[in-house]
């Protein structure tokens, strides 16, 4: 089981340790990406103009904060000992670095957030959603306490009934799961840069294809990874092997059902 420090986000990481070091420039930035948070939150419970214009807002308010950001040649130097990015030491200023690398940690949460303001998530996340909880044994009140968001809200997520879960929703769900919060995004479809290898169940939900010229709807893409995880899982063992057949045969069967 993963500790509380290692479910945290890649954010809130950087946040904790510029706090801990005290970089007191970047303060008035942690707080308006919160208030663009708690107007998201908002705006996704309300489903309303008004509370959705305030998170444009807040968002846009953010852009122009990081466009005037500056540091101090203390808060540069605390960067360059205390984090871990990198320099090319013929070519690059160390102080322009630990700047560049200040400013991309806002940049791109800007991005998630801006990302979030006009979209919705890819048919195949509530899918997912719903494989990943069932895989691990998780009932919807079990994953409400570990997540705080209520069991009917995580069962129309998985329904696709809710079609903008926000990021912090995500970052809730994936902590979690323990998964990667990169996979989720990937697969709810908000652009986040990755060089991770992706998993089957995260390419399968994330990417529209055809088997036979026939495109594949959701719930088919359900039954291929269910049969997929069950083809792994198998022990295949003399003593096993008669029975896993029986229930690989059985999961390929509701497959072909849902072609009639």
């Amino acid at each position: 089981m993963a500790s509380p420090e290692e479910k945290k986000g890649w954010y809130e990481k950087f946040v904790d340790k510029a706090k801990t070091l005290e970089l007191s420039s970047v303060y008035p930035l942690i707080e308006q990406v919160k208030k663009a948070e708690e107007a998201e939150a908002i705006a996704e419970e309300t489903q309303e103009p008004i509370p959705k214009e305030a998170h444009k807002q807040a968002v846009g308010k953010l852009e122009q904060m990081i466009g005037e950001l500056t540091l101090t040649d203390e808060e540069l130097d605390k960067v360059l000992n205390n984090f871990e990015f990198r320099i090319d030491k013929e070519k690059d200023v160390p102080s322009e670095k630990a700047f560049e690398f200040v400013k991309g940690r806002f940049e791109r949460k800007f991005r998630l957030l801006s990302n979030r303001i006009e979209r919705a998530i890819t048919e195949g996340f509530g899918s997912y959603i719903k494989q990943v909880r069932k895989g691990k044994g998780l009932s919807l009140q079990t994953v409400a306490d570990l997540t705080g968001i209520s069991p009917s809200y995580i069962n129309r997520i998985e329904k696709s009934e809710r079609k903008a879960p926000s990021y912090r929703i995500i970052e809730k769900l994936a902590k979690a799961f323990e998964v990667p919060i990169e996979e989720m995004l990937k697969i709810a479809g908000i652009k986040e840069d990755t060089t991770k290898v992706q998993g089957f169940a995260q390419v399968i939900y994330s990417n529209g294809f055809t088997i036979n010229g026939r495109l594949i709807p959701n719930k088919q893409k359900e039954m291929i990874v269910e049969i997929i995880t069950k083809m792994d899982e198998a022990v295949w063992g003399n003593d096993t092997k008669y029975r896993e057949s029986i229930e690989l045969m059985e999961l390929i069967n509701k497959y072909k059902e849902l072609d009639k």
